[in-house]
């Protein structure tokens, strides 16, 4: 990024408020209490190690945003663009990420989990009949195609796993038919076991996670954003917490068949 991105922000920049403590330590076990040990297998703490004992957290923190105010302003060429040219009036835009970042939360770095950190994204829509507003129902990348297809008269050729966002564009209440469903790992079909697969189920009030050893992470949303503690690895965590798990894992395993006919996933 030029450099003139990177003087937009102080030369020491706050941490990330999901971070747990207020200065980053790679040694701090604690913040992986209650995790399911298959989880601990997707965090790279080399990366945390490196920038902690060469004192360049906070520069990696600064890089990071530099690098977003930079996109920023390109994307911004882009909308100039448009109406210059005087097809901003009849252009649908749809700004979105295809994951999230983390910054050592739980110790983990970049993507390639399962947590909140990793799996949402910015997803903006804005257009000619969209109406402003925010939608606080969980949504899926998936919903992007249908949507779409419908804002432009387009008809898909085969059945999709997304649902059709438009209600929303247009100002009115909608409420999810399905949880987002999100998958890491590789699938094997021809395994006994379908390889190391995991699925994360998100709706509006909790995350579920489960992986192939059988571990498992549950998450209140609207009091715990940050995913800090596991419902499930507290020994209060019986009864209508296990009940509840139950019922995601079977909406998991509801919905699952339908997207094993993919052959594998990566990441």
């Amino acid at each position: 990024m030029p450099q003139e991105y990177f003087d937009l922000y102080p030369p020491v920049v706050d941490p990330p408020p999901g971070l747990g403590r207020k200065k980053f330590n790679s040694n701090f076990l604690k913040l992986q209490e209650g995790l399911p040990r298959e989880s601990l297998d997707f965090i790279n703490r080399r990366i945390g190690w490196v920038l902690h004992r060469m004192g360049e957290y906070n520069d990696f923190l600064r890089a990071y945003l530099a690098s977003i105010s930079y996109a920023d302003a390109l994307f911004g060429k882009v909308l100039d663009r448009l109406e210059e040219t005087g097809q901003i009036d009849n252009t649908i835009i749809v700004l979105w990420s295809d994951h999230g970042w983390q910054f050592g939360e739980k110790l983990a770095f970049r993507k390639f989990t399962l947590w909140e950190r990793a799996l949402r994204v910015t997803l903006m829509i804005a257009g000619p009949g969209v109406a402003k507003g925010e939608c606080r129902e969980p949504v899926s990348l998936l919903d992007l195609y249908p949507t779409l297809c419908h804002q432009s008269g387009a008809t898909a050729k085969h059945p999709l796993a997304g649902e059709d966002l438009s209600p929303v564009l247009a100002g009115e209440q909608w409420q999810r038919r399905e949880p987002v469903i999100s998958i890491w790992g590789k699938w094997e079909k021809d395994t006994p076991d379908g390889g190391r697969v995991a699925f994360s189920l998100r709706n509006k009030t909790h995350r579920y996670s489960c992986y192939w050893n059988g571990g498992e992470d549950l998450y209140e949303s609207e009091n715990d954003p940050f995913e800090h503690v596991n419902l499930l690895a507290h020994s209060a965590a019986g009864g209508n917490l296990r009940a509840l798990a139950d019922s995601y894992q079977a909406q998991i395993d509801r919905l699952v068949p339908e997207l094993a006919e993919v052959a594998c996933w990566d990441g």
